[in-house]
Protein backbone atom coordinates (compact mmCIF):
# COMPACT_ATOMS: atom_id res chain seq x y z
CA UNK A 1 0.00 0.00 0.00
CA UNK A 2 1.30 2.96 -1.00
CA UNK A 3 1.58 6.09 2.02
CA UNK A 4 0.71 9.26 0.35
CA UNK A 5 0.85 12.86 2.23
CA UNK A 6 -0.92 15.59 0.41
CA UNK A 7 0.83 18.67 0.06
CA UNK A 8 -0.30 21.90 -0.01
CA UNK A 9 0.57 25.21 -1.60
CA UNK A 10 4.51 25.35 -0.92
CA UNK A 11 4.94 22.20 0.44
CA UNK A 12 6.88 20.79 -2.80
CA UNK A 13 6.32 17.57 -4.96
CA UNK A 14 6.63 14.19 -4.22
CA UNK A 15 10.19 12.88 -4.67
CA UNK A 16 10.51 9.75 -2.88
CA UNK A 17 8.11 7.07 -2.16
CA UNK A 18 7.00 4.98 0.97
CA UNK A 19 5.46 1.54 0.37
CA UNK A 20 3.86 -0.16 3.84
CA UNK A 21 2.56 -4.06 4.42
CA UNK A 22 -0.96 -3.94 5.57
CA UNK A 23 0.49 -4.59 9.04
CA UNK A 24 2.28 -1.18 9.02
CA UNK A 25 -0.73 0.82 7.89
CA UNK A 26 -2.94 -0.84 10.62
CA UNK A 27 -0.39 0.43 13.43
CA UNK A 28 -0.08 4.12 12.15
CA UNK A 29 -4.33 4.26 12.05
CA UNK A 30 -4.70 2.19 15.22
CA UNK A 31 -2.17 2.00 17.71
CA UNK A 32 0.17 5.43 16.51
CA UNK A 33 -2.33 7.81 17.55
CA UNK A 34 -2.74 6.25 21.33
CA UNK A 35 1.28 6.31 22.13
CA UNK A 36 1.67 8.65 24.38
CA UNK A 37 4.77 11.30 24.12
CA UNK A 38 7.57 10.52 26.00
CA UNK A 39 9.08 12.69 28.58
CA UNK A 40 12.01 15.59 26.82
CA UNK A 41 9.50 14.71 23.30
CA UNK A 42 9.03 17.86 21.62
CA UNK A 43 5.76 16.17 19.30
CA UNK A 44 3.94 13.41 19.81
CA UNK A 45 4.59 10.11 17.97
CA UNK A 46 2.09 10.86 15.48
CA UNK A 47 3.41 14.52 15.01
CA UNK A 48 6.76 13.10 14.41
CA UNK A 49 5.56 10.56 11.89
CA UNK A 50 3.89 13.20 9.95
CA UNK A 51 7.04 15.32 10.25
CA UNK A 52 9.28 12.64 8.96
CA UNK A 53 6.82 11.24 6.11
CA UNK A 54 6.73 15.21 5.16
CA UNK A 55 10.79 15.05 5.33
CA UNK A 56 10.82 11.41 3.33
CA UNK A 57 8.58 12.48 0.63
CA UNK A 58 8.58 16.29 -0.28
CA UNK A 59 10.81 17.94 -2.22
CA UNK A 60 11.43 20.37 0.46
CA UNK A 61 11.83 18.01 2.71
CA UNK A 62 15.27 17.06 3.92
CA UNK A 63 16.39 14.12 5.35
CA UNK A 64 19.74 13.57 7.32
CA UNK A 65 21.72 10.32 7.13
CA UNK A 66 21.90 9.44 10.36
CA UNK A 67 19.43 11.27 12.49
CA UNK A 68 16.34 10.62 10.20
CA UNK A 69 17.54 7.55 8.20
CA UNK A 70 20.26 4.99 8.80
CA UNK A 71 21.35 1.72 7.17
CA UNK A 72 21.37 -1.45 9.95
CA UNK A 73 24.48 -3.48 10.17
CA UNK A 74 25.14 -5.90 8.85
CA UNK A 75 24.87 -3.38 5.68
CA UNK A 76 25.07 -6.33 3.24
CA UNK A 77 21.54 -6.84 4.34
CA UNK A 78 20.49 -3.46 2.99
CA UNK A 79 17.97 -3.11 5.70
CA UNK A 80 17.21 0.41 6.80
CA UNK A 81 14.87 2.80 9.50
CA UNK A 82 13.35 5.96 9.41
CA UNK A 83 13.33 7.34 12.44
CA UNK A 84 12.28 9.93 14.86
CA UNK A 85 13.10 10.76 18.68
CA UNK A 86 10.14 7.98 19.50
CA UNK A 87 9.81 5.97 16.41
CA UNK A 88 11.28 3.59 14.37
CA UNK A 89 9.94 2.29 11.09
CA UNK A 90 12.26 -0.38 9.56
CA UNK A 91 12.27 -1.81 5.77
CA UNK A 92 14.25 -1.40 2.82
CA UNK A 93 15.02 0.59 -0.80
CA UNK A 94 13.55 -1.52 -2.98
CA UNK A 95 14.78 0.97 -5.76
CA UNK A 96 15.90 4.46 -5.47
CA UNK A 97 13.69 6.39 -3.38
CA UNK A 98 10.98 3.54 -2.54
CA UNK A 99 11.24 2.56 1.11
CA UNK A 100 9.25 -0.70 1.59
CA UNK A 101 8.34 -0.18 5.30
CA UNK A 102 7.95 -3.73 7.12
CA UNK A 103 8.11 -3.24 10.92
CA UNK A 104 7.18 0.14 13.00
CA UNK A 105 8.40 0.21 16.64
CA UNK A 106 8.88 2.87 19.67
CA UNK A 107 12.66 3.67 19.60
CA UNK A 108 12.57 2.86 23.65
CA UNK A 109 11.21 -0.93 22.47
CA UNK A 110 13.82 -1.61 19.97
CA UNK A 111 16.86 -0.06 22.42
CA UNK A 112 15.54 -1.64 25.65
CA UNK A 113 15.27 -4.81 24.07
CA UNK A 114 18.83 -6.92 23.55
CA UNK A 115 17.72 -8.43 20.05
CA UNK A 116 15.53 -5.50 19.41
CA UNK A 117 17.55 -4.70 16.26
CA UNK A 118 17.54 -8.07 15.38
CA UNK A 119 14.17 -8.85 15.32
CA UNK A 120 13.36 -5.83 13.23
CA UNK A 121 16.20 -6.82 10.58
CA UNK A 122 14.59 -10.06 10.29
CA UNK A 123 11.31 -8.86 9.55
CA UNK A 124 12.84 -7.35 7.12
CA UNK A 125 14.38 -10.00 5.63
CA UNK A 126 12.12 -11.87 5.86
CA UNK A 127 9.16 -9.65 4.25
CA UNK A 128 11.25 -8.90 1.52
CA UNK A 129 11.93 -12.51 0.59
CA UNK A 130 7.91 -13.29 0.88
CA UNK A 131 7.00 -10.40 -1.23
CA UNK A 132 6.90 -11.29 -5.05
CA UNK A 133 8.40 -8.27 -6.55
CA UNK A 134 11.04 -7.77 -9.66
CA UNK A 135 14.59 -8.78 -9.04
CA UNK A 136 16.67 -7.33 -8.02
CA UNK A 137 14.34 -6.61 -4.63
CA UNK A 138 16.31 -4.10 -3.24
CA UNK A 139 18.93 -1.42 -3.82
CA UNK A 140 22.52 -1.00 -2.25
CA UNK A 141 25.59 0.32 -2.20
CA UNK A 142 26.26 3.48 -1.53
CA UNK A 143 23.69 6.20 -0.55
CA UNK A 144 23.40 7.93 -3.77
CA UNK A 145 22.01 4.43 -5.29
CA UNK A 146 19.51 4.51 -2.49
CA UNK A 147 18.16 7.74 -1.74
CA UNK A 148 17.80 11.09 -3.09
CA UNK A 149 19.42 14.04 -0.59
Amino acid sequence: MKIEVPLGPGEGFPIRELYALPAVREWIEKVLPGLPTERNAQMSPQEELDDLLFNYISSEGTMKYGKMFKDLIPATDECWELKTWQLRIFGWFYRKDCFIAVHPELTANVKRRSEGYRTAINKTKDARQRLPLDEPKFVGGVLSNVISI
